[in-house]
């Protein structure tokens, strides 16, 4: 009862806030950022590639139909029919990189390596996968998390507070009592659009919420209060210059209508938020993404950029590395015995 009181408070402060009115404006270059490059502890794989990975774009090709329609900023596509084509579109691009049995190695910026493997990519699902972390006050390359042949999946913590080594520990048991629970569900299966669950903060694919919503058949809803509380959200697309290349932009305009939306960086209730995001049209890579918005209270956020690109360049090889090997078959090997003893 008392959580309840807490939440009518909270709706009669934010119906009395009301809404700002939105008009959209620049919210920042997306010029990038440069990034200190730091010895890796790893050999360095960028020599090492058995092959360059061919591109297979969507057929039709509908990106680039798109592009050649020359959407710009001030000229946006904004049909939603079309809109559901091109995530699609980009989907099936983003799906295209992994094309043949083998591995894939990509990274997000120089610290975060992921290493993917497929054994039948035209399914899209991964078989096998290891994310490591490679930062300059580790003592040593640390194994986040690994997913094994047989389907068996472990995360990893520092064992001490020295970061000179990490141990497995079980995946989080699913709380029903709180909030967004489901987003903490394994999935069932390692397909692509699943990735970020395995590794955290690199998705592929995975656009399907952004269709249902153009659809009109979804929203964020409040459990509390399932009529008053769905998002309203508005999508543009278009192309524009990036770092000598041409680039798709897609632009999500996202407004909570009565809900308790907290903004996490600033603590408070978001009138509404601007997610912009850069894709390469060669293989759908999100290249740069930008965030800006503003809270109830009037205070708009300053441009939260995402740099340098998660996914980078993605390589494939036909067999890991030995370093890479010798690191998997360790990570297994200690995965293995954390589950005979669990």
């Amino acid at each position: 009862m008392k959580k309840i009181s807490i939440v009518l408070l909270l709706l009669l402060f934010l119906t009395a806030c009301g809404h700002q009115q939105y008009s959209p404006e620049d919210s920042g270059s997306a010029n990038a950022l440069s990034t200190p490059r730091v010895e890796s502890k790893l050999t360095p794989v960028e020599s090492q590639p058995t092959s360059e990975v061919p591109l297979t774009k969507p057929e039709p090709d509908f990106i680039e139909a798109f592009v050649n329609q020359g959407y710009t900023k001030d000229n946006p596509l904004t049909d939603p029919e079309d809109m559901i084509k091109l995530f699609t579109a980009l989907e099936e691009l983003q799906y295209s990189n992994f094309d043949k049995p083998g591995w894939y190695h990509m990274t997000c910026g120089e610290k975060e390596i992921v290493w993917l493997h497929f054994s039948e990519p035209e399914t899209r699902v991964f078989d096998q996968s290891m994310w490591l972390r490679d930062y300059p006050f580790y003592k040593k390359i640390n194994v986040a998390s690994i997913l094994l042949k047989d389907g068996t999946f472990g995360p990893t913590k520092f064992s001490s507070h020295e970061m000179e080594d990490y141990k497995f520990e079980k995946t989080p048991e699913i709380n029903k009592n709180v909030l967004d629970w489901e987003s903490n569900v394994p999935p069932e299966e390692s397909h692509l659009k699943n990735m970020d669950w395995f590794v955290y903060g690199m998705p592929f694919g995975n656009f399907e919420p952004s269709k249902r919503r153009l659809r009109g058949e979804e929203g964020y809803i409040d459990v509390l209060y399932p009529e008053t509380s769905r998002y309203k959200f508005e999508f543009k697309a278009w192309t524009e210059a990036y770092q000598g290349q041409t680039v798709l932009v897609i632009q999500t305009f996202e407004d909570p209508l009565g809900n308790f939306a907290i903004n996490t960086r600033t603590g408070g209730f978001i009138d509404y938020s601007l997610k912009t995001e850069y894709f390469a049209v060669s293989d759908g890579r999100r290249l740069y993404k930008l965030d800006t918005g503003a809270d109830v209270d009037g205070t708009v956020h300053e441009p939260y950029d995402l740099y340098p690109p998660c996914p980078g360049p993605i390589s494939y090889y036909e067999n890991l590395p030995s370093d890479i090997q010798a690191l998997y078959d360790e990570a297994e090997a200690r995965l293995i015995d954390f589950h005979n003893k669990h």
